[in-house]
C-alpha cells in the first residue's frame, strides 16, 4: 500500500500541525494511524530526476509494531515530524520536484 503522507484529507480533520520548511503545516495522520493499526513497517519513497534519469530512493522509516495504544498519539506526531523533516531535506535537494496543487499552508501563510 502506498499513501502520500503529505496530502491532507479531502474530508475529515485527521491532521496535526507540523513544522515544515520553517512554517506550521497541516499534515495528515491517516497513513500513520493505518500503519499503527496494521502494526506494519513504513518506508519512504522519493522519485527524483537527476541528469535526465529518474532515481528511486526507498528507505526504511519506522516499525509501528511497538506503538502501544497509550502512546500512539505521541508516536504518530513524532513520526509525522520526522517525515516532514525528511521531506524538507528532499525539497532542499530538489526544490523544483515537489508539487502542490492546493493551498498547502492555508490562506494565512506567506
Amino acid at each position: 500500500i502506498a499513501i502520500a503522507a503529505d496530502r491532507v484529507p479531502v474530508r475529515g480533520e485527521k491532521t496535526a500541525d507540523i513544522n515544515f520548511l520553517g512554517h506550521t503545516a497541516p499534515m495528515p495522520q491517516g497513513a500513520w494511524l493505518l500503519a499503527s493499526l496494521l502494526k506494519t513497517q513504513v518506508n519512504t519513497l522519493f522519485c527524483v530526476k537527476q541528469n535526465g534519469r529518474y532515481h528511486l530512493k526507498l528507505r526504511r522509516f519506522t516499525d509501528t509494531s511497538s506503538w502501544k495504544r497509550g502512546n500512539r498519539e505521541a508516536a504518530v506526531k513524532d513520526a509525522m515530524q520526522r517525515f516532514a523533516d525528511i521531506l524538507a531535506q528532499e525539497c532542499a535537494q530538489n526544490p523544483l520536484q515537489w508539487f502542490n496543487f492546493y493551498d498547502f499552508w492555508g490562506e494565512d501563510a506567506v
